[in-house]
């Protein structure tokens, strides 16, 4: 038996993103499974829901996910990124 333990964090992906959404979010296809080895914390997962949310214009979902994020810098970049959107719905 490994010491190796397991942390699941929740990412967009546990929101049935669509092909377009994923295209979107990630400039580009990747799988699940590349994207998994990619992913840095569980802020930076809050705020790419945040993003997944907006795209669907669900702006008080989005915001409850913006709220999750402990990192205050980062919880800025993703607001202030949105912010300059011109797709996204304003906060």
């Amino acid at each position: 038996m490994s010491g190796c333990t397991s942390i699941q964090i929740e990412t967009f992906w546990d929101h049935s993103p669509t092909e377009e959404e994923l295209s979107d979010l990630l400039f580009g296809h990747w799988t699940r499974e590349e994207y998994m080895h990619s992913v840095r914390s569980q802020d930076s997962e809050y705020g790419m829901i945040f993003r997944l949310f907006m795209m669907r214009g669900d702006a008080r979902k989005a915001k409850s996910y913006l709220a999750k994020i402990q990192d205050q810098t980062m919880r800025n970049e993703f607001e202030f990124s949105d912010i300059l959107s011109p797709d996204s719905a304003s906060l």
